[in-house]
């Protein structure tokens, strides 16, 4: 059986955002990186100079592929405060707010954890 376990979450620092006053994270929050096209990529992208899209889908620098480039990017944020690691594990809860494809406004709520899997064979 699997193991659904807290985690040491990495989060923003709300004090340390530079777009709106009071800081929300609606300034560095980001869709799924698989639905952000070319507009919508720099529009996030100007909102906040901390804009989670420039971790989940950086641009390459040069010689620098975009993987390497969020690494550099959560390392640099991490160093300077902007992101920090939670001091405890914990359970996350999260909601999110959308319009479905028809138009029609949706709502979902989980809850975020770490899942331990057991080893391969032992019957899980």
């Amino acid at each position: 059986m699997a193991d659904f376990l807290p985690f040491r979450g990495i989060r923003y620092d709300p004090e340390l955002l530079t777009g709106t006053r009071p800081a929300t994270l609606d300034v560095v929050a980001a869709p799924p990186y698989d639905v952000i096209d070319d507009e919508e990529r720099a529009a996030l992208e100007a909102k906040d100079p901390h804009n989670s899209v420039r971790l989940i889908l950086p641009r390459d620098e040069g010689a620098i592929d975009r993987y390497q480039v969020a690494a550099v990017t959560l390392a640099a944020w991490s160093r300077l405060g902007i992101l920090r690691a939670d001091l405890a594990p914990q359970l996350y809860g999260y909601e999110m707010r959308f319009h479905d494809d028809a138009g029609h406004p949706r709502r979902t709520r989980g809850v975020l954890g770490a899942l331990a899997l057991p080893p391969a064979g032992d019957g899980g």
